[in-house]
């Protein structure tokens, strides 16, 4: 039976930073919200759930589901201004081969599929977004639950996602091209850390 790596989808394989935080800011307005002025800023609302950061900065539970929405046509419309990281297709294609592959993510999972068609990758199994399921931790539970046998990774790129992981109950990885350096992320304490997906198939290779 095959393992089951879960990715997490901005920082990891794409490289949507500016992207993002140009569209929450653009948002702020409307919901009431604090305007980011650098990406270290930004990056401190993903030490946890993201959306719980939004919560906590006065979004209501009725906003958090209208911004989700505003985020899915945001991002729709600066597709064509995100680019995969360098060799990520070629790490999909690798580790695809002995490995169930999954994404988790706090983006709108029709963005997600919708931008890797787009590039040609179609070795993803699952994508579940935010628009299903914002914790990510219900998200992992719900795919351990359906896949009770194999052994289960989750990769990130934030404190928040190694903590997510870590409290659903898997294997995490974190990876330093993101949203969160190396330095940040080892204060959460991740199973393993890659710097780069190169190294990520690497060290896939020694586990298996």
């Amino acid at each position: 039976m095959k393992n089951i790596i879960i990715f997490d989808y901005d920082g990891v394989m794409v490289d949507s930073l500016d992207i993002v935080i140009g569209i929450y800011n653009g948002l702020c307005g409307k919901y009431n919200l604090k305007k980011i002025n650098d990406k270290k800023e930004f990056g401190e609302l993903f030490n946890n759930n993201f959306y719980d950061a939004l919560k906590q900065k006065g979004a209501t539970e009725e906003e958090l589901k209208l911004i989700i929405i505003d985020f899915k046509n945001e991002l729709t419309k600066h597709s064509g201004s995100i680019n995969l990281f360098n060799d990520i297709k070629e790490m999909i294609n690798v580790l695809s081969e002995n490995n169930q592959l999954i994404i988790v993510t706090s983006n709108i999972t029709q963005v997600v599929k919708e931008f890797l068609l787009s590039k040609g990758i179609k070795k993803i199994k699952h994508i579940i977004g935010a628009d299903k399921e914002r914790s990510k931790v219900k998200k992992i539970l719900l795919i351990k639950s359906k896949n009770p046998q194999p052994k289960i990774y989750y990769i990130g790129d934030t404190t928040g996602d190694i903590i997510e992981g870590k409290e659903a109950g898997v294997v995490t990885i974190a990876t330093t091209w993101g949203y969160h350096n190396r330095e940040k992320l080892q204060k959460s304490n991740p199973d393993y850390i890659a710097d780069s997906p190169r190294e990520l198939v690497k060290l896939f290779k020694s586990l298996n």
